[in-house]
């Protein structure tokens, strides 16, 4: 969280500062156990906010992902690119084909080994697309938070575009073996019902911040009010101990 211990202070100068240490030596055993009271209440409490911390920040990553998928979608949709569109076509045969569809997100250092895997197991006969998320002026690539990890993530937007519906257990597992996850696009016919949906996402986010910001300084000033406080504890227990 990025608090800073405060330097030690000299034990003498601790000395001199508390008041009749000897009498409080006396119920150095109650006192221990005070103090172990309160520490075990910060710890639950901040075990607690870390938790809830940890479920806000993968609902975000899921709102944010959704959002980006949902704007490539849309902006596919207005190049009009046929693939994008879950329609019917008709073989030389005369047998009409339907095309299914997969959206998601996945890491990007995963990006060439699960494209080779699909291909392998479709037989190359699913179409693969890859969008980059940047966003900004400056088109900046966007980095997502691990939850458990807490280590930023780079992903990458996918569009798989496939005949039939067989496929599509193949591609969920593939998807499950490399961590992707699968955001179901709805077929729209206009532009305007994927804005409606991108504003309803980003409503969610600018909400879901206002609670992770929350979260975080919450967590951080309990651990500043911990770290000011940690040398003269343990210079008390250490004084009563001995």
């Amino acid at each position: 969280m990025g608090v800073d211990m405060k330097d030690p202070p000299e034990i003498t100068d601790f000395l001199n500062r508390t008041d009749d240490v000897q009498q409080q030596n006396t119920q150095a055993n109650e006192r221990i156990s005070q103090m172990l009271q309160r520490l075990t209440s910060k710890e639950k409490e901040i075990r607690e906010l870390q938790k809830t911390y940890a479920k806000l920040l993968n609902e975000s990553n899921q709102k944010r992902e959704l959002r980006y998928v949902l704007t490539e979608a849309m902006r596919l949709h207005r190049e009009q690119d046929k693939v994008m569109d879950k329609t019917e076509i008709t073989s030389d045969m005369g047998a009409r084909i339907r095309f299914s569809r997969v959206t998601g997100v996945i890491n990007t250092n995963d990006r060439s080994a699960f494209h080779r895997l699909v291909f392998r197991f479709s037989r190359g006969s699913c179409y693969l697309r890859f969008f980059d998320i940047f966003e900004g002026p400056q088109e900046e690539e966007v980095v997502f938070t691990d939850p458990l990890t807490g280590e930023f993530v780079h992903k990458t937007v996918f569009i798989a575009v496939f005949p039939g519906s067989k496929l599509r257990d193949k591609i969920d597992k593939i998807c499950e073996a490399f961590g992707a996850r699968i955001h179901d696009v709805p077929d729209v016919e206009t532009v305007g019902a994927f804005e409606s949906q991108i504003r309803d996402v980003t409503q969610w986010l600018a909400e879901s911040e206002q609670y992770l910001s929350a979260n975080r300084q919450r967590t951080r000033n309990i651990l500043i009010g911990l770290a000011s406080n940690y040398y003269r504890t343990v210079m008390q227990i250490r004084s009563m101990k001995g």
